[in-house]
């Protein structure tokens, strides 16, 4: 026999989830700061202001061909793919590909076959 807080939480869960994402049950992040989330603005934002992070951000891109490319250069030169930033937001790959398109810095350009 179900409890009557049970009966509660799961109504509470089917409406989030008729409410988000087609109800698959997924919630969309809330934007922040004109950033998809706080997370992506906070990895942003330690990327643009720590140099030795800005500089691996720069040089990672002037050296890639794409996004995916340069994320993967920047975390072979830093290694925080993973890590968190001091305010507790990860470096995940979608942040850290949004924080490296925001230095504006060009990918390099693909050489013609």
């Amino acid at each position: 026999m179900i409890g009557a807080r049970a009966r509660s939480e799961g109504r509470a869960v089917a409406a989030i989830k008729s409410r988000t994402n087609r109800g698959k049950g997924l919630t969309m992040a809330k934007q922040y700061q004109g950033h998809p989330s706080w997370n992506a603005w906070n990895v942003a934002l330690w990327i643009a202001n720590e140099e030795w992070l800005y500089r691996a951000g720069v040089e990672a891109c002037k050296q890639s061909t794409t996004w995916r490319g340069a994320v993967r250069r920047f975390d072979a030169a830093t290694g925080v793919l993973g890590a968190r930033t001091p305010d507790g937001a990860r470096y995940n790959p979608k942040g850290v590909r949004l924080a490296l398109q925001g230095l504006e810095v060009p990918l390099m350009e693909r050489k013609a076959a």
